[in-house]
């Protein structure tokens, strides 16, 4: 996978996390005392309540959790699980998430799943249909909104990427949010306190380091922005701005805001450029940029060491 998809990767791969976490009104049956395993399993009917206590296992065909106690109210159609809970489902396509947690609440009314760190962070290990692709996040808290296809992990946010071809894509952040109401399939992520960080490494096509205080992905427009004190790394090239705008299909890079600049090296030149508008194509190593448009280029000189020294 080149650098140009390895963010859009991580858009739509979370895109299939964000529906398969939903615990979705079907996964539990009417009545789960006929159906989940238990040491003890405890009746209220006058709360209209079931608890399971003790080894507590549940299973379908597509589906099957774990925990060491669960709750479930049919008066307030609200189920509960505590206790190394452990999720694992399955969709039609065959790829699969797994959810390990301390804590778990699932609100049938409205279709809003919480899950809760607790000695361990929450987990998402989301392995795509083929297995070319294994994402694994870590976070604090995890908010999934099945009605409205949002997703939203909050605390130490950390994500990685392992594909076929040897490629990883590793995300830092204080809160990542996915979202699909608009269609565009945006995924963000901020880090108010530091900088969002970004990294991508891919044996046959070198390295790429993404700083910034916001990065919002659109996986339909395969576009993504960086937002605020933006710091873009690449092979033999670095690049500053307050804003930049990355196209995964042209592989062009824009800057604007704060005056950017960008420095590096090519075909044994250094160089240097700063502008009001900058517009890297990284295909065919071209730059463009407007307004007070500064800079300088130096051929590179072979190290010679001072006379009497080798």
């Amino acid at each position: 996978m080149s650098p140009r998809t390895a963010p859009l990767a991580l858009a739509l791969a979370l895109l299939a996390a964000a529906d398969a976490a939903a615990l979705d009104r079907d996964a539990f049956p009417p009545v789960l005392g006929g159906v989940v395993r238990s040491k003890k399993w405890v009746v209220r009917r006058d709360s209209k309540q079931e608890e399971f206590i003790g080894d507590v296992s549940y299973r379908n065909p597509a589906y099957f959790l774990k925990s060491d106690w669960a709750l479930d109210d049919k008066k307030k159609e609200e189920i509960f699980l505590k206790g190394s809970v452990y999720i694992n489902a399955r969709r039609q396509n065959g790829s699969v998430l797994e959810t390990y947690c301390d804590r778990a609440e699932y609100s049938k009314l409205s279709g809003l799943a919480r899950f809760f760190s607790g000695n361990d962070p929450v987990r998402l290990l989301y392995t795509s249909s083929d297995g070319a692709m294994k994402m694994n996040t870590l976070s604090d808290t995890a908010l999934v909104d099945e009605k409205k296809s949002y997703m939203k992990l909050t605390g130490t946010v950390k994500g990685v990427i392992n594909r076929a071809d040897g490629s990883v894509t590793n995300t830092f952040s204080d809160q990542a949010e996915y979202s699909d109401i608009s269609g565009d399939g945006m995924f963000s992520m901020n880090a108010p306190g530091d900088r969002v960080k970004i990294t991508h490494s891919d044996p046959q096509k070198g390295s790429i380091l993404a700083l910034s205080r916001q990065a919002d992905f659109k996986s339909k427009q395969e576009t993504a922005t960086f937002t605020g004190d933006s710091d873009i790394t690449a092979e033999k090239m670095r690049a500053r701005s307050d804003n930049a705008v990355y196209d995964f299909k042209t592989t062009v890079l824009d800057l604007s805001g704060g005056r950017p600049v960008v420095a590096g090296e090519r075909n044994g030149y250094d160089f240097a450029m700063q502008a009001d508008f900058i517009s890297i194509n990284r295909s065919s190593e071209t730059m463009k940029a407007g307004g007070k448009v500064r800079g300088w280029t130096r051929k590179q000189e072979p190290f010679a060491p001072p006379a009497g020294k080798k």
